[in-house]
This record gives structure tokens, sequence and C-alpha cells, in this order.
């Protein structure tokens, strides 16, 4: 839950491997998120304990604008390059 008590997420860990996701539900929240609490117990039994506190940075993706120049009546046409803030951010074209 974020700082508003809002979903912002929900965490999965994979038993074979230990790892632990964290995948965001809420697209627009940015900053901390709540640490989950992992535990696991060796084959005696004894627990070690950590915490997985993953922060989500905003992304800003970036335009370049495109121009052109014909005579009056002639059909123009421009392409305009998008670029995601990050190999992450997908850029979904309108």
């Amino acid at each position: 839950m974020g700082p508003d008590g809002n979903k912002i997420g929900e965490y999965s860990i994979d038993p074979t491997t230990n790892k632990v996701t964290y995948t965001p539900t809420d697209l627009q929240y940015t900053g901390k998120v709540p640490a989950a609490v992992v535990q696991a117990l060796d084959v005696n039994g004894t627990p070690a304990v950590t915490t997985y506190t993953p922060s989500i940075i905003p992304e800003t993706p970036t335009a370049e604008e495109a121009t052109s120049i014909k005579p009056q009546g002639q059909v123009q046409k421009g392409t305009v390059t998008f670029t995601a803030g990050s190999e992450l951010t997908p850029i979904v074209k309108k």
C-alpha cells in the first residue's frame, strides 16, 4: 500500500529460486515502496530474515519535432521520433 492507502503493487516469490519480484499496479506512483520481509529456513530450521525495498523512479520520455516545407496544396509528411525514458519504458504511438 502507498502512503495514501491505495494499492501500488504486489510482491511475489519464486520458491524454487527464492527470487522476490515486485510488480507495480499503480503506474503513476513513484518513490519508495513499503518493504517486504523475506524469511528462509536452513536445513536445521534456523531462520534468516531480511527485507526487500524497491524504489520506483520517474521516467520521462522525450520526442523530437518534425517539420516539412512544401508549396501550397502539396501533401507534406514528417516523422516524429519518440524516445523512451529508459529501455523499460514502452512508447505507445497513437
